[in-house]
Parts: structure tokens; C-alpha cells; sequence
């Protein structure tokens, strides 16, 4: 299949044509990075 991204192809496209499993992992990409943000932020609001 063909990558598709809402801010270039618009939000609106059929579900059946998502591959969830690579969605899974671009999601996945950055958790370290955000958790450690979330931490120093979390530690920053106390």
C-alpha cells in the first residue's frame, strides 16, 4: 500500500486501507523520547 498522511491527503479516506500494523509502530517511534518529556514536565509542575 501506499503511505498517505492527513495533513497532505486529507483526513477523510476508507479504514480498510489502513495497515494498522505500521501505524502501530510509527506511533511507537518516539515513546521513549516522550515519556522522558513527560517526566521532566511532570517534575517541572510540582
Amino acid at each position: 500500500g501506499k503511505t498517505r498522511f492527513c495533513c497532505v491527503d486529507g483526513p477523510e479516506f476508507d479504514g480498510h486501507e489502513v495497515d494498522y500494523d505500521e501505524l502501530v509502530k510509527r506511533q511507537r517511534a518516539y515513546l521513549t523520547e516522550e515519556k522522558s518529556s513527560m517526566d521532566r514536565f511532570m517534575g517541572a509542575a510540582r
